[in-house]
């Protein structure tokens, strides 16, 4: 069982350090914590801070911050003899995130916190349970990863004692490659209690006691509000990467325009003409199976025969596979297909400047007018889909109105236009910078109902969306 060093002062809440020990080892509990100014040279900072309160012993932590603990007694206390440091220990054991309360004996309990690697200054303790459960309930509500405390304290708190987290291989294995660990250490010659009287007597050493304890607390209360500034700007750089990365999402949410990376649309009838007029290209009849459609989206045609009377499926497999790389055939239609030649890729139009919703719809109605060849033909506005509400988690971090996904700022026309006239003719310039085209068709009947030679009507269809800005 861990016990209270025997000839310490009795243990407050003050800015009074004491001693117990445990597992044979004594422990500094207490400590007045400051976080250093300065990474390196902080001896100088040490001096003068021990010089001005009258302080003579340190215990220090290096790490990401650097924290100094003062070892604060009353004035004639003896110097604390190879003692280390109780929290910095702890931490170095239970991580960097936790608030602990243990049992020291029957009537002492001791108090120690550690905040994003850290020590918080005002949870270094030592007292009665009414006290350090005072200053527990202080601070509890704190964001600790951890809360080791007695079942008293904190019923949903874990129980741990001292002896079982300061065993000795657990504390030699934590102080691997860092050498002693945190000893406290003396910036001055030990003065006696005797020579304190002699030099400045008994009526003056009480009136220095009380200008420390004095300046001690202040010192407490700076550190405690510059420990609560450094936390505050922690959460609020936390705060604004969190708005960073929820504006992001938003944005990753918004509707991408797909155009860019589509071929021009005169680049698509193009190659699909040329491929469809070839010469021998594609046969009129095979093997007794006639020609029906032809369908073509600029990098491959597939072509459509249907059977007449007499014509069988085998024969139009070996004949048709010496003109297409690829066929395939059913009861009444046979299909061949294959590659537009030559077989290079279309390149992507990229960005170009869009008409608005208006000037292409004007367009359209005026061109199909003056060709007069036709009904015009109908440019269906697809319909926007129904606005979701944000996610409650973006509208608290970022607000409703930037949390809102964008809606896209174009509209998306369909058309399909049928014509017996060449489809690049018909189409002219309305296969502008808005107009992606899905897919060229020529299509016939396929005879009459005996399988004579007649020939239909060959007719033109172009299927594709046209974009405008709203």
């Amino acid at each position: 069982m861990a016990t209270v060093k025997r000839g310490t002062r009795t243990a407050t809440l003050s800015a009074t350090t004491d001693v117990i020990t445990v597992g044979g080892t004594a422990y500094a509990v207490g400590l007045l914590w400051q976080s250093a100014s300065k990474p390196k040279g902080f001896m100088r900072e040490v001096k003068a801070f021990t010089k001005q309160y009258g302080l003579r012993q340190f215990v220090l932590r290096e790490g990401a911050m650097t924290q100094i603990g003062y070892v604060v007694t009353t004035t004639g206390t003896r110097p604390l003899r190879k003692a280390q440091a109780l929290v910095p220990t702890l931490a170095d054991l239970l991580g960097t995130s936790w608030l602990g309360v243990f049992q020291v004996t029957e009537r002492t309990f001791v108090m120690g916190g550690v905040h994003n690697g850290a020590i918080v200054p005002e949870a270094d303790v030592v007292g009665s349970e009414s006290d350090v459960r005072s200053r527990f309930g202080e601070i509890v509500a704190r964001p600790w990863a951890k809360i080791y405390a007695p079942p008293t304290f904190l019923a949903t708190a874990e129980s741990l004692s001292l002896d079982t987290v300061l065993s000795p291989g657990s504390v030699q294995r934590s102080r691997a490659g860092r050498g002693k660990g945190y000893p406290v250490r003396s910036t001055t010659p030990d003065i006696s209690k005797r020579q304190l009287v002699i030099y400045g007597g008994t009526a003056v050493v009480a009136l220095a006691a009380s200008m420390v304890q004095h300046h001690l607390t202040i010192a407490r209360q700076e550190e405690e509000a510059r420990q609560a500034a450094l936390i505050a700007a922690r959460e609020s750089a936390n705060l604004e990467k969190e708005r960073a990365a929820a504006i992001a999402q938003v944005k990753s949410m918004a509707p991408i325009p797909q155009w860019p990376n589509e071929p021009a649309g005169k680049t698509v009838v193009s190659r699909c003409m040329t491929a469809i007029l070839a010469e021998d290209r594609i046969p009129v009849v095979i093997e007794g199976w006639r020609f029906t459609t032809v369908t073509c989206d600029g990098n491959r045609i597939s072509v459509a025969y249907g059977r007449t009377p007499g014509a069988s499926e085998d024969s139009f497999l070996v004949a048709a596979r010496r003109k297409f790389p690829s066929v395939s055939v059913a009861p009444e239609v046979g299909t061949a297909s294959g590659p537009v030649m030559p077989e290079e890729p279309m390149a992507p139009r990229g960005e170009v400047a869009l008409p608005t919703s208006e000037q292409s719809e004007i367009a359209w109605n005026s061109h199909f007018q003056r060709l007069n060849a036709m009904k015009v033909p109908e440019l269906t506005k697809k319909a926007e889909l129904p606005k979701q509400p944000p996610p409650p988690t973006l509208v608290k971090l970022i607000g409703e109105a930037q949390a809102q996904v964008p809606d896209p700022w174009w509209n998306e026309y369909t058309f399909s236009v049928t014509s017996p006239f060449p489809i690049d003719q018909v189409m002219g310039p309305l296969l502008g910078s808005g107009m992606v085209v899905t897919e060229v068709k020529l299509s016939t009947s396929a005879g009459d109902a005996s399988g004579a030679s007649q020939q239909g009507v060959l007719q033109w269809t172009i299927n594709g969306v046209v974009y405008a800005k709203k």
